[in-house]
């Protein structure tokens, strides 16, 4: 029975030989980091403003409000 890839595996392992496909990996894992970078600057930015006034303010802060998420 074969044992079943991990998402990283799926994501990331190129099998294939060549420069070609190293290549694609590498700018699919390049999208990938600017990705999570550019959530983290804009997304991140709000939830630390969030936080900010709701520790102001003396309240919780529901991140799910925020996020657009929950039923909040």
């Amino acid at each position: 029975m074969a044992r079943e890839k991990t998402t990283s595996e799926k994501q990331f392992r190129v099998y294939a030989p060549g420069i070609r496909a190293r290549m694609g990996r590498d700018l699919f894992v390049a999208g990938y980091i600017w990705r999570i970078f550019w959530l983290w600057l804009t997304v991140g930015r709000k939830l630390r403003r969030a936080k900010r006034q709701a520790a102001r303010e003396g309240r919780t802060l529901h991140i799910d409000r925020i996020m657009g998420g929950g039923d909040l």
